[in-house]
């Protein structure tokens, strides 16, 4: 991703394009908003007209005043900044890189001098039929 960032010019490099959770939801329910309220108006629209081109056209202007709405960071998607304490965010991190680790990667050293013993499987009728084929 920086290097699609380093690739445009560096008055559009300036602007920031954070956007905090509230900001993220807020932006959610935007679009969903715009564009179940085109769909309705859209279907509406079609239904009157008898033309489907027409409700097609109005999704679609939902669609676009929607990209033109969240896509850009405005400031209303970034008026509640995050505050990160790091050293907790570093001790939490460590921790699940340890736990990880505990249960990913088993004991070697026990399983090398108890190897794991496979017992038959008994009592399927797969089995017994096979069983039964090699006593004949």
């Amino acid at each position: 991703m920086d290097g699609l960032l380093n690739m445009l010019p560096e008055s559009v490099q300036k602007i920031s394009s954070y956007m905090d959770f509230n900001g993220q939801k807020n932006a959610e329910r935007i679009f969903q908003v715009l564009i179940v309220l085109h769909g309705i108006i859209g279907f509406v629209a079609g239904f009157i007209t008898q033309q489907l081109s027409i409700a097609v056209y109005i999704l679609g202007f939902g669609f676009l005043l929607s990209c033109l709405v969240i896509l850009p960071p405005w400031p209303y998607f970034r008026s509640n900044p995050i505050k990160v304490r790091a050293l907790i965010a570093v001790y939490i991190l460590g921790f699940g890189f340890l736990l990880s680790c505990l249960v990913i990667l088993p004991p070697w050293p026990y399983f090398r001098s108890n190897p794991i013993k496979w017992h038959p499987v008994t009592g399927a009728p797969a089995v017994e039929k096979v069983e039964k084929k090699k006593k004949k």
